[in-house]
């Protein structure tokens, strides 16, 4: 059920299937999800990682400032559903 969420809640980009979702679990790459107590079963945030034997030089700022926009609203909204203000 998790990796259901995970499939279908991807919001940058898009996973087409079980097959993608696979590539992206692959043993260089990590998912990490976090949780909040009075909502359990249910990611707050879910962080994709890849590793690599170095650190990269370049990032792209639009997709950290998209990312941070929707790791605030999705709080926003769990926030709102349990009732928290």
């Amino acid at each position: 059920a998790l990796l259901e969420k995970v499939a279908t809640g991807e919001a940058v980009h898009s996973i087409r299937g079980w097959r993608d979702l696979r590539r992206r679990l692959s043993p260089n790459k990590r998912l990490f999800a976090f949780f909040h107590p009075s909502i359990p079963g249910e990611p707050l945030v879910l962080l994709h990682t890849a590793l690599s034997n170095e650190i990269s030089t370049r990032y792209d700022t639009r997709r950290i400032t998209a990312l941070n926009s929707l790791i605030e609203m999705r709080v926003h909204d769990r926030q709102m559903s349990v009732g928290v203000s």
